[in-house]
């Protein structure tokens, strides 16, 4: 990422479309809620909604709620690709593995 930041200030050239999408996808997580983030964390740890609810004291539910909100802030479909949002997300902050 240095060496693309370095190139597009030294020489005025713009980051690809491809990699401007994949930044962009990584940051939708920072929008999620802390709440939000933990369920989604937690999915990304393969725990089950029953699982999650159960861990947070929540029903199934509002966990469910909650993941469809996740799903529609992340502009994706389903669990696996919420999971790897959040996955680019932590390796992109540093954060390490879900």
């Amino acid at each position: 990422l240095l060496d693309l930041l370095t190139k597009v200030v030294s020489t005025g050239a713009t980051p690809s479309p491809d990699f401007q999408a994949r930044e962009a996808e990584t940051h939708l997580v920072d929008r999620l809620s802390s709440k939000q983030r933990l369920v989604l964390s937690l999915m990304a740890q393969g725990q089950s909604s029953t699982d999650i609810a159960r861990f947070l004291h929540l029903s199934e539910s509002t966990v469910r709620t909650h993941m469809a909100d996740i799903y529609q802030r992340l502009g994706v479909k389903n669990r696996t690709q919420a999971c790897t949002q959040y996955v680019l997300w932590t390796q992109q902050k540093g954060i390490g593995n879900a």
